[in-house]
Order: C-alpha cells, then sequence, then structure tokens
C-alpha cells in the first residue's frame, strides 16, 4: 500500500469529437493514515501512500508532540486492506506532550476523519446493494442531461 508517488494514472472516457474516447489523467492517490503514539492512536487522517515515515514525523513535531525526531524511539509502517498505521514510540520525556496534546476534534474539514479514532472505524464495512443491472436508470439519467453532457459524467 505504501508508495514512491503520491500520483497514479486512471483510466476514463474523455468526450472528443463528439464520441466517447479511452483516455487517463493523473489523480492524487490517498489512503486512511493512522498515527499511533506508545500503542493509543492520537489521530487518523486521509494522505499520499509516499514518504508516510517522513508524514509521520513531521506531524509529530508540527502538533507539538515532540520538539525533534531524536525524540521518537522508533517508526513502524504497518500496512492492512483498511491503510497504513504509523506506529512511533516516544522517549519517556515526549510522553507528557503527547498526553496533554490528545485530540478529539471534529470539524467542518474535507475528508470527514476528524474524532476517528481508528482504521476500522475510518473504514467501515458497506453492506452490499442489490441492483437489477441498472440500465433503465441509466437511460433514466441520460435522458435528464443535454445531449451535450459528456458521457463520463454520468
Amino acid at each position: 500500500m505504501t508508495s514512491d508517488s503520491a500520483y497514479g494514472g486512471m483510466r476514463k472516457l474523455a468526450w472528443r469529437g463528439g464520441m466517447p474516447t479511452p483516455s487517463s489523467r493523473l489523480v492524487a492517490q490517498e489512503t486512511a493514515i493512522a498515527l499511533t503514539y506508545n500503542g493509543s492512536t492520537f489521530a487518523v487522517m486521509m494522505a499520499p501512500p509516499s514518504d508516510l515515515r517522513d508524514y509521520g514525523i513531521g506531524f509529530t513535531i508540527t502538533e507539538g508532540i515532540a520538539e525533534r525526531a531524536e525524540e521518537i524511539r522508533d517508526i513502524e509502517l504497518i500496512e492492512s486492506d483498511l491503510g497504513v498505521e504509523i506506529r512511533m514510540w516516544l522517549a519517556e520525556e515526549g510522553i507528557g506532550s503527547l498526553l496533554t496534546r490528545r485530540r478529539a476534534i471534529m470539524g467542518p474539514v474535507g475528508c470527514g476523519l476528524c474524532g476517528i479514532e481508528s482504521l476500522d472505524q475510518a473504514c467501515p464495512a458497506l453492506p452490499r446493494v442489490e441492483s437489477d443491472g441498472g440500465s433503465r436508470r441509466r437511460i433514466a439519467i441520460a435522458c435528464a442531461f443535454p445531449i451535450s453532457t459528456p458521457w463520463y459524467f454520468l
């Protein structure tokens, strides 16, 4: 799940010359990241799956949990189907800062993960949705849009 690139190619259909044409586009790659300190989850957020060791160190210093990277004794990257856990172990002197900075924030931000405390909460199992194949629904949607609407938006 960790990657050397924060971007990946995605296939799409583009409307070219009045017809759908296969194409591709670079898009940002993100995965759920849990930051844990001394065995306890501090935050879960979405981030690119690259440079996660540096991400963990930068987050730790920026949040005031540690003043220097040397205060982090060990870092492990634990990958799962749900995301990546950045496990960090702090030196004893950093534990006080960790307890005073403990977060439980909720806010109007884009990713919707504020207050989530585990990868399991961030990526719950979704119920299966039964479908009749969707052909009638696609036709109804297509009829609702002007003829100039590119099909890849549908």
